[in-house]
């Protein structure tokens, strides 16, 4: 099941960039699965501080920082699908600009 989800995040990520990357005009329309990324990465960290209040897990600690985990390994698997697909767009157009030549 984790699997599944992380699989589906990556790939999810990895086709809304290439279809920008390939679609966009501006630079900013882009990177705006990056933009998302990082305010994601922004409520991970205020999640660990403990802005939110406090939420007790039992033995597992402060819930808040498992919960912060969680989406934090979340935001990297999207981050990982983000640069891969702009490697492709990089790739895919030096290889067109050199079959026009």
């Amino acid at each position: 099941m984790h699997i599944i989800l992380a699989v589906g995040i990556f790939v999810l990520s990895y086709i809304v960039e290439l279809l920008l990357c390939f679609k966009a005009k501006n630079r900013h329309t882009k990177l705006i699965p990056l933009y998302i990324g990082f305010a994601l990465a922004f409520i991970c960290l205020l999640l660990y501080i403990g802005v939110f209040g406090n939420m007790s897990m039992g033995m597992l600690g402060n819930g808040h920082g498992f919960l912060a985990l969680i989406i934090l390994i979340g935001v990297l698997i999207m981050f990982i699908g983000l640069f891969l697909a702009q490697i492709t767009h990089c790739i895919i157009k030096r290889i067109y600009r050199r079959n026009l030549r």
